[in-house]
Parts: C-alpha cells; sequence; structure tokens
C-alpha cells in the first residue's frame, strides 16, 4: 500500500480554470508583484518578465518572500532572485535585489552544452529551498549559482556551480553575501567565487547557522536537484521539489513533483523508497504538504496531469497526514499570459508554503506563496479550517467587520484591481485591462434562494460588474450586470434585459431570485424588477454568490500551445487604466425573503440628482421602506 492516498470522489475537470471545483471558504489570494516591461518603476524596478519559484518564511511577525527573476525566459542568460517582505500578508514592499547573477569561470563547467557556453555567461539562480530559520534565531536566505548554456539546458542538473547565503537582520537589512557549499564533484572550488566562504565571516552568530542548517537533513533535503552528484550527502534522492510535513505519529512526510513521495523516521536520515501517491493526479507542478491550523493536514497543488497548463490550484484534506479527500479550490483563475517567453506555464503554479521551522510568529492562518503564468507573483491565505459548504445564513454589514478582507469570502486580488474592506465596505477596483477583481461568497445550497446586496459604483464607465448565482461546479444560474453605459441588466436564459439606470455614486438597492425547481430567475434594482425569466444554465440548486470586474475568461484553453513556442505580448501590458470602484455594504442571503432590514449608513456617499431622494440623500424608491 502507498504511503500516501486521495480517496475523494472529487476530480477536476480542467476545461475549466477552476476545474468545476468548490471554492475553499476564506481562501484569500493577493498579488505581490505585477511584472511590467513598460513601467518597471512600478513593478520590481526592473523590465524582466519571467518571475517564478516565490519562497516564504515569516520571522519576528513580519513575511519574508523572495523568488526568481529573468529578463524574458526560464533559464535565460542570466538569473536573480529579488526580495520583498510585508507585516501582514497583504501589503508588500518594493521588491530588492536579493542575489545577483555572477561570471561563469571559462573552461570549467562540464555539463551538457559546455562547448556552446558563452564566453560572458552568467549564473542561472536555482533553488527549491531558499530561507533557513536557525534554532538560534538567525534567519538565512540562499539560492544555487546554476550554469545554463542555453534555455534548454536546466541550472539544476548537478553540474553548477555551488550555494550561495546571507543574512536577514531584524531591521530587515541584509548581511554580506558567502558561499555556503561548493559543488566540487561538478569540478568547481572556493575561488570561482566572487564571495568569501561563510567560515570567513566575521559574524559567529551567522557562522554557527550555516552549521546548523548544513547539519539539518531536512532543510538540506531539497538541495539534491542542484548537487546530485555528490550522493552521499543527500539520503533523499530522485524526488524533485519535495515539500516536508512532520505526521502525528513522529514520522515525517515528504511530497514532490509528479506527486513522489516517501516517509523517514529519523527527521530526514533515511527514507523510504519513493512512490506515487495514489489517487493524486499531477504532474511537473510543485506540491504542497503542510499542517493547517486546525490541526489537520492539507496538499495544496495543480491537479491535472498537463505540466503546461496548470490549472487549477486546489487543496485536499486529511484528519491524520495519510489519507486525503475532498478536493477543493484555493485558486482558479487564470490570466492571459502579458510577455511571452520560452518555457513560461500557464497558471497559479509551483506553490511553496512555510518550511517546518521557518515560522517563528504563527497566527492559525496558513500562507502560502506561488507564480501566476511565470510572470507574476501572488500569495494565499488559507483558514485555520478548510472548508467549502456553507451551513450558516449569510447576513453581513461590512462596516461591523475589520481587517482587509471577511473572512469567509474567497477572494482574488491583483495589485491593479484589488478587493478589500474600505471606509465601510467591500471594495472591488478594477484598472487593469488584463485582469479583474474577484469575490465570492458560498452560502447553504438549496434550490431557491434569494440574494439582496446594496452597493454603489464610482467611475462607472471605467469597468463592468457581473453579479452571479451558480451552483457547486460554477455554472451560472442568473446574472446581474452593471455596465459601464449606465444600466443594470439581467443575464438569463436566451439574452440579456435592461432592468434600471443607474450614475455614479447611487446606492443600489439589488435583490436576485432563483427558483430552480421552477427554472425561474429574476432581479430587482431599486424597486422596478426584471420579471421573470428561465436561468442561464439548468443548475438543480445553487450555493455561490460571486462579484467580478470584468467578464468570466474561457481561454487560455489546454488546447492552447506552448511547447517550444513564445507567444506574443499582449498590447499595453503594462499600461493601467482609469478605475472604476464598486463598493458593496451590506449583503443577505435566504432561501427565501427578507424581512425589513436597516439600511447603513454609507460615508463619504454623493447625494443623488434623482428627483426622488431619500432623508440621507440617496437616490432610491422602495429600498428605504419596502419589506421583501
Amino acid at each position: 500500500m502507498a504511503h500516501f492516498r486521495y480517496i475523494g470522489e472529487e476530480n477536476a475537470d480542467t476545461r475549466f480554470h477552476d476545474g468545476a471545483l468548490r471554492p475553499i471558504i476564506g481562501a484569500q489570494n493577493v498579488q505581490v508583484m505585477r511584472a511590467n516591461r513598460e513601467h518597471p518603476e512600478q513593478s520590481q524596478g526592473l523590465s524582466f518578465t519571467y518571475n517564478h519559484a516565490p519562497m516564504l518564511c515569516r520571522w519576528q511577525k513580519k513575511l519574508y518572500l523572495m523568488y526568481l527573476t529573468s529578463p524574458v525566459h526560464e533559464h535565460d542568460g542570466l538569473s536573480r532572485v529579488m526580495l520583498t517582505e510585508s507585516g501582514n500578508g497583504f501589503s508588500w514592499a518594493s521588491p530588492r535585489l536579493l542575489f545577483p547573477e555572477i561570471p561563469v569561470p571559462q573552461g570549467v563547467y562540464r555539463g551538457k552544452g559546455a562547448d556552446s557556453l558563452p564566453p560572458d555567461a552568467k549564473t542561472v539562480a536555482h533553488h527549491r529551498m531558499g530561507f533557513y530559520l536557525s534554532p538560534g534565531g538567525v534567519l538565512l536566505a540562499m539560492t544555487f549559482h546554476g550554469v545554463s548554456p542555453n534555455i534548454h539546458i536546466a541550472p539544476n542538473s548537478g553540474w553548477g556551480m555551488g550555494r550561495v547565503a546571507r543574512r536577514i537582520f531584524k531591521d530587515g537589512s541584509l548581511g554580506e553575501v558567502f558561499v555556503l557549499r561548493v559543488n566540487e564533484k561538478a569540478g568547481w572550488k572556493k575561488e570561482h567565487f566572487p564571495y568569501r566562504f561563510f567560515e570567513e565571516s566575521e559574524d559567529r552568530d551567522f557562522v554557527a547557522a550555516c552549521q546548523e542548517l548544513l547539519a539539518d537533513g531536512l532543510a538540506t533535503g531539497a538541495w539534491w536537484e542542484e548537487e546530485r552528484l555528490d550522493e552521499a550527502f543527500f539520503p533523499l534522492k530522485n524526488i524533485k521539489a519535495p515539500s516536508f510535513c512532520p505526521l502525528p505519529d513522529g514520522r515525517v512526510g515528504v511530497i514532490g513533483k509528479m506527486g513522489l513521495t516517501a516517509i523517514s523516521q529519523d527527521h530526514g536520515g533515511t527514507w523510504s523508497e519513493p512512490e506515487r501517491m495514489d489517487g493524486l493526479f499531477t504532474a511537473t507542478g510543485k506540491c504542497a504538504m503542510l499542517k493547517t491550523g486546525d490541526g489537520r493536514y492539507a496538499i495544496v497543488y495543480n491537479p491535472s496531469p498537463d505540466g503546461q497548463h496548470r490549472w487549477p490550484l486546489a487543496a485536499i484534506v486529511s484528519e491524520d497526514g495519510y489519507t486525503y479527500s475532498h478536493l477543493a479550490c484555493v485558486c482558479g483563475e487564470v490570466p492571459p499570459m502579458r510577455y511571452g517567453g520560452y518555457l513560461k506555464d500557464f497558471g497559479p503554479q509551483y506553490v511553496r508554503g512555510i518550511m517546518p521551522g521557518n515560522d517563528d510568529s504563527p497566527d492559525g492562518y496558513t500562507w502560502l506563496a506561488y507564480s501566476m503564468n511565470k510572470e507574476d507573483i501572488w500569495v494565499l491565505r488559507l483558514p485555520p479550517r478548510l472548508e467549502w459548504r456553507e451551513d450558516r445564513p449569510v447576513r453581513e454589514v461590512f462596516s461591523q467587520m475589520s481587517g482587509p478582507f471577511p473572512e469567509r469570502w474567497h477572494i482574488y486580488s491583483p495589485q491593479w484591481s484589488r478587493v478589500g474592506i474600505e471606509d465601510g465596505a467591500l471594495t472591488l477596483r478594477q484598472s487593469d485591462a488584463w485582469d479583474y477583481a474577484k469575490a465570492i461568497r458560498v452560502f447553504q445550497e438549496g434550490e431557491t434562494a434569494c440574494l439582496r446586496l446594496l452597493l454603489s459604483v464610482q467611475g462607472l464607465e471605467n469597468g463592468e460588474m457581473h453579479i452571479e448565482v451558480s451552483d457547486g461546479k460554477g455554472m451560472n444560474a442568473v446574472r446581474l450586470l452593471l455596465r459601464r453605459d449606465g444600466q443594470a441588466a439581467l443575464r438569463g436564459g436566451g439574452g440579456q434585459w435592461p432592468i434600471a439606470a443607474y450614475q455614479n455614486g447611487d446606492l443600489l438597492d439589488i435583490v436576485i431570485k432563483i427558483d430552480c425547481r421552477k427554472k425561474r430567475v429574476s432581479a430587482s434594482v431599486n424597486g422596478t424588477d426584471s420579471g421573470d425569466y428561465m436561468p442561464i444554465s439548468p443548475c438543480r440548486t445553487v450555493e455561490r454568490l460571486t462579484l467580478r470586474t470584468g467578464e468570466s475568461r474561457t481561454g487560455p484553453t489546454l488546447e492552447t500551445e506552448l511547447k517550444n513556442i513564445r507567444l506574443p505580448d499582449v498590447p499595453g501590458g503594462g499600461e493601467r487604466g482609469k478605475e472604476a470602484v464598486y463598493r458593496l455594504y451590506q449583503v443577505e442571503i435566504s432561501p427565501t425573503g427578507f424581512p425589513r432590514i436597516k439600511l447603513p449608513v454609507i460615508p463619504n456617499q454623493r447625494p443623488s440628482i434623482n428627483d426622488h431622494q431619500s432623508p440621507n440623500g440617496l437616490r432610491g424608491r422602495s429600498v428605504f421602506t419596502g419589506t421583501l
């Protein structure tokens, strides 16, 4: 019997970016860095558009994130490592250089393509493990200097130069770069590096931390790929990009690419033979095995056998760390690849959690990092308990909430289309021509539902809000559009029908009704009713409310070719548009209808110039006095 197995009934339908899976309630995705070739000052200070392989740790109540960056392609002629940090995980500092590329000395490299190595070649950074928090409280960052004569020769082939490290101090400043380990089996020596060896450092705490790292079999277990020629140093072999997790029986589990797993009974000293996890479909994207805030276990990964089309990003859960079930989506978005490049794959991928021992201030949430399309860098916060069904009524007034996000909303928040609680409202901003903001609220599944939303719009001419109600697989029963022409319209089966006009600053009282048994949907805006229509799709039940600042995406598809192809850049990928702002003040969801509700006081709301005004100066009719 395999060490680990997936026994759930769910599998991802990868025709859809979310796999037609239920979303994890409270999963919150935040873009950390948006690549920008046209305006690098708005990004990472570099015009580099290949960004990938993020690593994450938390120290002194601050999250640190590093990632690889190259000009255009994977394994490009040079590759650097960037570093950013955040106090809350939602607002991140401008990335700064952590490890620069260094010259590759001539005549030493003996790997594939040695005859074609350019005379001015620079190293290509690569790592499967980026941070180490020592028992003495010293935080180290590290990377490996690989060699790639061309983009088709990987820097983790075993023939690269070696590993370097530096210290991160409590104030965020960086220590000197030192050589941590030379890849001597490949022919390299200390003098080939422009850095001193770590034992020469005057910082004795740094030296001690490096020695502790080198003696830690789990911490160094992810180094095998780059240094595979030194077989004696690595008990764990043939598992690429391993993710380690202590298990409740005292053993340690590991999962890597292709779903390969193994178990150690002596903290990484020896390992069982690697074997594929039963029932798990995955390919060359990374997997992350981790313990969740409620003491259970999860594996986060791309549940697809297609390594070029890496979607969705999903999670399975376990009570004992060995047997997993309930596949659900944590990120089901795949925006267009704005900047083409060789060996760039589609989707949210290469997920990494915080390595055991690298979090000195846990908050109960599970933090992970991933790249999108090998182009942009994201973080993901998962709640302490992973859930995909709601068993509680939904009645939320956002002025009564604190924090960047409401806890039970599934969030997708790009840098130029942010989502968050601002001034007493759940706010979705839209200024990215190639992406959108998205917020999902799961509610109790039922054959009927009545939803009431109170919201306003600014900059309506700059965007379009889609409000959808759907079933567990994401099939829409109905959609309400707040169009850029100032019309609110219902999309049901057979077409789209305008309901009412609205202006910037108007308070909109929106009611949406669905009856799956009678195959009927309707909506009203400030008391003006659409009438009844057939649903968009044959939903038998509904359970999901989605707010999205743009049309849903159908591409890329599984047929979008990537192998040995550089896709063209999209036009204006680095240009920011004018902003539309949508503010949701209150939402209530019921199987039937609602009693009279008290309207919230909306701060900084523009008085309407409609002929009928309420006592607080806001436009509306039955919104102020009606009962549903």
